[in-house]
């Protein structure tokens, strides 16, 4: 006797014990729901597919939320740009636009018998302006007058 007919033999038995055993149970209403929460319990749950796609659309719905809020902030800092009570303007305008002094000291350069050939010095740029075109807002002179040419030629 082979494995195969031994195992289909014991299958038909398993099958005509279950047909005895459902024969019972139809008679009694106790053992015919045993029977039933059992056969239900046995058989492989045909939900499971559908459990799976109900959870990967929660997922996805979390996710559309989360990235439409997302979005929706990043528009709405773009529009307004602010970030809370901060100007993203005036943060940008004070990194880029800073004003110092930078005050260098170079040293003296001297020749071979001591004396300085240079040194460092504070100096100023002066200019006069004697274009009569160049006047400011209201037509205020900002040129040179002819009266002033003196006063000025001393200055310089």
């Amino acid at each position: 006797m082979n494995l195969d007919n031994f195992y289909k033999k014991a299958e038909e038995r398993w099958e005509a014990f279950k047909e005895s055993i459902l024969q019972i149970c139809v008679r009694h209403k106790f053992l015919r729901r045993i029977l039933k929460g059992y056969m239900i319990l046995q058989r492989k749950n045909p939900d499971r597919t559908k459990n799976r796609r109900q959870s990967i659309k929660i997922v996805l719905a979390i996710f559309t939320v989360f990235s439409l809020i997302l979005f929706g902030r990043l528009i709405y800092i773009e529009a307004t740009h602010k970030v809370g009570d901060v100007s993203l303007n005036e943060q940008t305008r004070n990194l880029y636009q800073g004003r110092r002094i930078l005050y260098a000291k170079r040293g003296t350069i001297y020749d071979r018998n001591g004396t300085p050939i240079a040194e460092d010095a504070t100096s100023y740029s002066l200019y006069a302006v004697l274009d009569k075109k160049y006047v400011g807002i209201n037509h205020k002179k900002l040129y040179i007058q002819n009266k002033d040419k003196d006063k000025v030629a001393d200055v310089l």
